[in-house]
């Protein structure tokens, strides 16, 4: 049989605090949280922002006279006493001059001055005495458009051989006979422009194709490229340089899990549009979609974690959704807390990232409307330790799109070099509405393809 205790420690044991529990300067509930949270609007949905890839095509006006040089002789043609009839025969050796490129609206114009030494002779048996000379120059211009047609094709060129100098020999005026002959040049020289430029067509469906296939950005998370639409900038000359700029506009998107080799069916290949005021550069913004539930539950392991207990009150769940306060979007946290105060504390915050911690944090953060307690040791601590997670890493964005854009430019012909340089990630802002959380990477750099 126990022996019954002593009457004093029964009554120690009546008026002492119970087991597990605190004293109230140890942290006991003094004050009990209540009450609804605020009926405030939701936010409108996050629309999906526009992505850029500009890109400027350059080339020197000094490379592209190099590069016609190599193709356009200086000697243009030579004949040694070809029978003219009565006058007897003619010599004539025709060259050209140096290039001069140069930019006409949208065009492309290459002129050059061509020269003519002639030299007529009248046969006597085995000698032909030399009776006559002349030396007629022409002007010889020739001009391409630059800009394509919304069919992606480049129109025909344009050419014009002009008399500047006429050729009079022993009274004999051949201008005119000049003026024809070059005249019947014009159709040749356009057939072998035109049938020397390429048809950039399957080349720019080919790019169309490529950029719905989505870019692996991790094991089993992918980016997803929706193009809505290729532009272009009318061609400019600057400073020596021939530039042109094309851009791709459309959406990106993030999936997971996703199957890098599941290609969506590409949309039609859209007309080309023009754009005066097509900015340079790359710009992509990536919207990372969290929905509020993982949103509650990052919070929760933050708020919950043993670094984030104060002296008097801790968080032991948070719930979190977005609302509209005054017309601007902000975070409903609902933080269920112990200690000093107990309950459930509703507070206002402003999402932002902190690069330094890779996170989501917590900003600017008060009392809800209608809470009538101080709840300001729950806002330090959520804004000294609330955090959320993105759901990939952003520092793998730049190379996964570099690495595309490279894809892009595999079939580009020798002489050109295609250069794209993105700059580190950023992410910014951290946009919110009804169903998620919506942290936008966005991603700056340039494209170039330039032609050596």
């Amino acid at each position: 049989m126990r022996r019954p205790w002593p009457l004093v420690l029964v009554v120690a044991a009546a008026c002492g605090p119970r087991p597990g529990a605190e004293s109230a300067s140890a942290g006991e509930c003094s004050e009990v949280l209540s009450g609804p949270a605020p009926d405030l609007p939701a936010p409108p949905a996050v629309e999906t922002p526009v992505s850029r890839i500009a890109v400027d095509v350059n080339a020197s006006v000094q490379s592209l006279k190099r590069e016609l040089g190599k193709h356009v002789p200086l000697e243009l043609a030579r004949a040694t006493n070809q029978p003219i009839g009565t006058p007897g025969e003619v010599s004539y050796t025709v060259s050209r001059g140096s290039f001069d490129v140069g930019l006409s609206g949208d065009r492309l114009v290459v002129a050059t001055p061509v020269s003519v030494e002639a030299r007529v002779c009248k046969p006597l048996g085995p000698i032909c005495p030399i009776y006559g000379r002349c030396s007629p120059r022409l002007a010889a211009v020739a001009s391409v458009p630059l800009t394509l047609t919304d069919d992606y094709r480049l129109g025909s060129s344009r050419v014009s051989v002009n008399l500047t100098r006429g050729c009079v020999i022993a009274g004999f005026d051949a201008s005119d006979e000049i003026r024809r002959n070059a005249a019947r040049q014009v159709g040749g020289i356009q057939r072998r422009i035109d049938g020397s430029v390429p048809d950039l067509k399957p080349y720019v469906e080919g790019t169309w194709r490529l950029l719905h296939t989505p870019v692996a950005l991790g094991r089993d998370t992918c980016l997803r490229i929706a193009p809505s639409g290729i532009v272009q900038k009318k061609p400019k000359l600057t400073a020596g340089t021939l530039g042109l700029r094309f851009g791709v506009l459309g959406s990106l998107s993030v999936e997971q899990p996703c199957n890098p080799d599941d290609a969506v069916a590409p949309t039609p290949l859209p007309k080309l549009s023009a754009e005066k005021d097509l900015a340079e550069g790359v710009a992509l913004k990536v919207p990372l979609r969290i929905d509020w539930e993982d949103v509650s539950a990052d919070l929760t392991r933050s708020l919950a974690a043993p670094s984030a207990r104060a002296a008097d009150v801790h968080v032991v769940k948070a719930k979190a959704r977005g609302v509209l306060v005054n017309g601007i979007p902000r975070v409903l946290l609902t933080a269920t807390v112990s200690g000093r105060l107990c309950g459930d504390a509703h507070l206002l915050a402003e999402p932002w990232y902190d690069a330094s911690a890779a996170r989501i944090r917590l900003r600017a953060v008060t009392a809800a409307p209608g809470t009538g307690a101080d709840v300001s040791a729950v806002s330090a601590l959520i804004t000294d330790h609330a955090a959320i997670a993105l759901p990939l890493d952003a520092a793998s964005a730049p190379n996964a799109l570099e690495s595309l854009v490279a894809r892009l430019s595999e079939d580009l012909p020798e002489p050109v070099r295609a250069e794209v340089k993105l700059s580190p990630s950023e992410v910014a802002p951290v946009l919110l509405d009804e169903r998620s959380l919506v942290p936008v990477v966005s991603l700056t750099g340039t494209a170039a393809i330039r032609v050596q």
